[in-house]
């Protein structure tokens, strides 16, 4: 798993949890923990690694699943669709139509990008927000450059408005 991927599963799902939900208390530790666990437990039992990471959340916050109860229903599901229909388990999921998976992915992708809603409104931070997510997208390594220089870029325009007295 390269670092994008620890960083999109771990700091992004942080992130968007303590914006969906601000009264909880979700740590980059205890997200990590649980993926930690669960992908040992999936190793023991043949499994693969796996997380969702932000998008797993923000689809399931925009499908309506604003409990704990959401991804356990969704888990158990997929236990029992992998416990009944052990043989046939391939052949069920070339039954789950693409179409449908792609519907779902672009509502993920819309749920995530109405979070950046606040970051429209001023310019710059727009600005460096697309910015980021470009280089994110198509450097080798790119969450890391984009984490790395968009932090600095703000900070450097945070320091320039406030020393002109400036809001941001």
């Amino acid at each position: 798993m390269c670092i994008r991927d620890r960083a999109n599963s771990v700091l992004a799902t942080e992130r968007l949890a303590k914006d969906l939900f601000p009264t909880k208390n979700v740590t980059a530790r205890k997200i990590g923990i649980t993926y930690g666990l669960m992908n040992i437990f999936a190793a023991v039992m043949g499994g693969v690694p796996v997380c969702h990471g932000c998008g797993g959340l923000a689809g399931m916050h925009f499908f309506g699943g604003r409990t704990g109860g959401a991804p356990v229903i969704y888990g158990l599901f997929y236990l029992l669709v992998g416990t009944l229909g052990v043989g046939a388990l391939g052949s069920m999921v070339k039954l789950f139509p693409l179409a449908l998976l792609g519907v779902i992915l672009l509502f993920e992708a819309v749920a995530l990008i109405l979070l950046t809603a606040d970051v429209a409104v001023h310019r710059p931070s727009f600005y460096l927000c697309l910015l980021c997510a470009l280089v994110a997208a198509y450097l080798p390594n790119g969450y890391v450059v984009a984490l790395v220089a968009g932090t600095l870029l703000y900070w450097v325009g945070d320091r320039g408005t406030s020393r002109m007295g400036g809001e941001h």
